[in-house]
């Protein structure tokens, strides 16, 4: 129960992230490599998340940096 609430809770972020990531896409390549820097302001609260989610999860939070990593390179490519 407390893991599904975890999860439910990453959500929001998630979606900050993806409108972020957009933006990215959107923007030319050097704009795009400057503005990426952002990123910082979301993922704090990934941290949060995944600090707490640890003892259920080990996996949950390498997977996920992964999957940001790899969409901040593909936006900023």
């Amino acid at each position: 129960k407390a893991y599904a609430y975890l999860v439910k809770s990453i959500e929001p972020i998630d979606k900050k992230f993806n409108v972020f990531i957009k933006e990215l896409q959107q923007m030319g390549k050097e704009k795009a490599m400057k503005e990426s820097e952002n990123v910082q302001k979301i993922t704090p609260f990934y941290q949060y998340l995944f600090d707490v989610m640890e003892p259920f999860d080990s996996t949950y939070s390498k997977e996920k940096e992964e999957q940001i990593t790899t969409a901040i390179i593909k936006a900023t490519q």
